[in-house]
């Protein structure tokens, strides 16, 4: 197959295409399902934000040792060595993909079937989306309020180290090496009386503090800074914002009478 068309091929197998070309009662009967899949990624991720941010923690702590060991002829010695599990960058792009492929087919749902005129522009960061009724925008400001509290629950490094990105891992950051002496109470041996021609020497041990090693750590982190968490929870809150004017909007049109009652009853009563 030629490079053209595989493009082709992988164009008409995605998302939006195949919602193009679906009937609802098609859409009706995967949707269920693809709810149930976002519902629990946004459960298992935001669990594993508050409850294993462990895991997105790593150091490495090498020792280098000061005083010479018979049995230990290494310059160094790494002591510690655990690595980063998983990164924020990684959780949230498992959430972009199953809570994105519900969203889509619980809107595209809600839009196939509402036959309301009074829709209204959804306008975020200044783009125009299109205009939209307001069972659609009910389904996405709900949806979004789920999306925002997995986000506010993302774990981030902490503020008080220097970090830099790790140059050989991606969404990965590294803070600045810390050194710290490590020391050990050595018995040393001292002489009290000197020895003499007649008198051998007097002697008392002691106990003294020794630096033995010196100890070097790097953390590292695939959590994302506070400032960054910041402003994706600001753009989160742009885009509610923006949902509420657009549906608040809606609420403006003018009510279009039905009168429909009397005819009804008429027939139903004797």
């Amino acid at each position: 197959m030629t490079q053209h068309g595989a493009r082709a091929s992988d164009s008409t197998n995605s998302p939006r295409f195949l919602l193009s070309i679906m009937k609802v009662h098609q859409l009706l009967s995967i949707i269920t399902d693809k709810i149930g899949v976002s519902k629990k990624a946004i459960q298992d991720t935001q669990n594993f934000f508050e409850k294993k941010q462990e895991r997105f923690a790593g150091v490495v702590t090498i020792a280098y040792p000061l005083i010479e060991d018979a049995n230990n002829s290494e310059t160094s010695i790494i002591e510690t060595d655990k690595p980063v599990a998983s990164t924020v960058h990684e959780q949230l792009t498992f959430i972009a993909k199953h809570v994105g492929a519900a969203m889509d087919l619980e809107l595209s749902k809600e839009q196939s079937n509402a036959m309301e005129k009074n829709t209204a522009q959804l306008i975020i960061n200044n783009v125009a989306l299109g205009y939209y009724p307001p069972t659609v925008l009910i389904a996405l400001l709900r949806q979004m309020t789920e999306v925002r509290k997995v986000y506010a629950s993302i774990p981030t490094r902490d503020p008080n180290m220097r970090w830099q990105p790790k140059q050989d891992i991606a969404y990965i950051y590294q803070s600045e090496a810390t050194t710290k002496m490590r020391s050990e109470n050595l018995s040393l041996t001292e002489i009290v009386v000197p020895a003499t021609e007649h008198h051998p020497a007097q002697y008392r041990e002691l106990k003294k503090s020794v630096n033995v090693a010196k100890v070097q750590t790097v953390h590292y982190s695939g959590a994302i800074s506070v400032q960054e968490k910041v402003k994706i929870l600001e753009r989160i809150d742009n885009i509610i914002a923006a949902v509420k004017l657009a549906k608040a909007q809606c609420n403006e049109t003018e009510v279009q009478p039905v009168s429909l009652a009397q005819i009804i009853f008429t027939y139903i009563n004797p």
